[in-house]
């Protein structure tokens, strides 16, 4: 009681109410009496056993045999498979109906000839994109902004 910090009265600062409730506490835990019984509880079951004569009287007992619960879950299963097939949407590939392919690659020289072509083409667009950065930098460096 002495080293409980909230009973100390110290700088005439402290809790009333632990006072209140120790009491009660200590007056609950006097009250109380505990009575030793040798009735065994199975508290999985909420029964309690008549007779006892060995361990085998207190096993639980299987409601279903293993047979049926191996049955149960393959039914399970199938049901479950069953489910997955109808409610989940299936992926399916498609094209869409706008895209028109006009033409077909025959041979490798077409391949190469469109890549190259392609090829100029981005590379005429980067070029581009240089252009207007570099004259972006020297009109900057005109106006002196930038050294």
């Amino acid at each position: 009681m002495e080293n409980n910090i909230f009973f100390k009265n110290i700088k005439d600062k402290f809790n009333p109410d632990v006072i209140a409730n120790l009491s009660k506490k200590s007056g609950e835990r006097q009250k109380t009496e505990f009575k030793e019984s040798k009735i065994v509880y199975n508290g999985i079951t909420n029964n309690v056993p008549d007779k006892i004569k060995n361990y085998k009287d207190l096993k639980l007992e299987i409601d279903h045999p293993l047979e049926n619960i191996k049955k149960m879950l393959a039914m399970k299963m199938d049901e479950r498979n069953k489910q997955e097939h109808e409610l989940k949407p299936q992926k399916l590939k498609t094209l869409p109906q706008n895209l028109i392919i006009d033409k077909h690659i025959e041979n490798f020289e077409e391949l190469k000839n469109s890549s190259e072509s392609h090829m100029k083409v981005t590379q005429t667009e980067l070029n581009q994109q240089k252009d207007k950065y570099t004259s972006i930098m020297s009109n900057l460096k005109n106006m002196g902004i930038l050294k």
